[in-house]
C-alpha cells in the first residue's frame, strides 16, 4: 500500500511517499542552510530503504513524478539526490526525471590512535594554528584553490547551477565557520611569512563513543603543490587530536585519485560511495 504525506515540517515544506515495497520511502524536504545562503529554494530527495528490483521500477517512477511535481509547485529550484552505488542499475530512471550527475563522494571512516608522525615538506616551513589576523590571507588562498583552479571540479563551481560569486561565498563561509571554532583544528603552513596551505578538521560528533573528526577543507597554494605540504599539515593536526582513539572521517571526490590512493595505501576504511545529482526546475 502506498501512502503520501504533504505538510510543512521542521525543515520547511516536505513531501513523503511510502511505496510499501521493500520498506522504500521517498522524502523531499527543504535544505534550509542552502536555501537561505543562495537565496533560492533547495530541496533534498532522500531514499530510505533498499534499492528496488527492475520489476518495481514503474512504482518508483510513479512516486517520483508525484513528489517532483510537488517540488515544482512549491518553488524548489534545485533538488539534490544522493544515490548509493547500489542504485546504479536504476540511474536512468532518475535521469529521465531530470536529474543530472554533478558530484561524487567516497567516504573513509577510520579508527585512529594518536601517534607522533614524522612527515614534512621539502623546504623549511612553519606549522601552526590559524588565527583571526590570518583571515584575509586564508580567504585569498581559498579563492585560488577553489575558484581560480581549473583542475578543481565540484558541484559548487559548476556554472550551470552556481555563479562565480556563489562559489567564492560558499568556500569563504567554510573558512569563517571554522576560524576560531573550539571544536575545529584549523592548521596552516607558512613559508617566508606567507601561508602556503591549510587544513581544517572539525569535530562532528561521536561514533561508538569516540569523537569523530572530519576533514572539512584542504587548500594548498598552486605554486607550492608537490611539496608534501598536505602531509605535513595532516601530521601536525594528528599530533593534536585528543589522546586515545578517535574516528577520522575523510570524504573526497572519486576524481581525487592521489588522495584516494594514499588513503587506501595507509589502510583507511571505506565507508560509503555516493553519486550526487541535481534536478533544476527550469530544465
Amino acid at each position: 500500500m502506498r501512502k503520501s504525506d504533504t505538510a510543512p515540517g521542521k525543515d520547511g515544506v516536505h513531501c513523503v511517499k511510502d511505496l510499501g515495497q521493500g520498506g522504500l520511502v521517498l522524502r523531499l524536504s527543504e535544505m534550509p542552510w542552502e536555501t537561505e545562503f543562495f537565496e533560492r529554494r533547495f530541496g533534498r530527495l532522500e531514499m530510505e530503504g533498499a534499492a528496488l528490483s527492475d520489476l518495481e521500477a514503474a512504482a518508483l517512477d510513479e512516486a517520483l513524478e508525484e513528489i517532483l511535481s510537488f517540488g515544482d509547485r512549491n518553488g524548489f529550484e534545485i533538488i539534490e539526490l544522493r544515490l548509493d552505488v547500489s542504485w546504479l542499475h536504476q540511474i536512468c530512471l532518475f535521469e529521465n526525471r531530470g536529474f543530472r550527475l554533478v558530484d561524487t563522494r567516497i567516504r573513509f571512516l577510520t579508527s585512529l590512535k594518536r601517534t607522533q608522525e614524522e612527515a614534512g615538506p621539502e623546504s623549511a616551513d612553519t606549522l601552526g594554528f590559524a588565527s583571526e589576523d590570518m583571515k584575509g590571507e586564508i580567504l585569498d588562498l581559498t579563492q585560488k584553490a577553489f575558484g581560480d583552479n581549473p583542475a578543481f571540479k565540484s558541484r559548487f563551481n559548476n556554472r550551470r547551477y552556481f555563479s562565480r560569486s556563489d562559489t567564492d561565498r560558499y568556500y569563504a563561509a567554510w573558512v569563517e565557520k571554522y576560524l576560531g571554532d573550539p571544536n575545529a583544528l584549523f592548521a596552516v603552513m607558512r613559508e617566508g611569512g606567507k601561508i602556503t596551505g591549510y587544513v581544517i578538521y572539525a569535530r562532528t560528533g561521536e561514533y561508538t563513543g569516540r569523537p569523530v573528526y572530519k576533514a572539512a577543507l584542504i587548500a594548498v597554494a598552486p605554486e607550492h603543490r608537490g611539496k608534501r605540504i598536505y602531509f605535513a599539515l595532516r601530521s601536525f593536526v594528528h599530533n593534536h587530536f585528543p589522546a586515545g582513539e578517535i574516528y577520522l572521517d575523510v570524504t573526497t571526490q572519486l576524481t581525487n585519485f592521489a588522495t584516494i590512493r594514499n588513503l587506501v595505501k595507509t589502510q583507511h576504511d571505506l565507508n560509503s560511495l555516493e553519486l550526487i545529482f541535481y534536478r533544476r526546475r527550469d530544465d
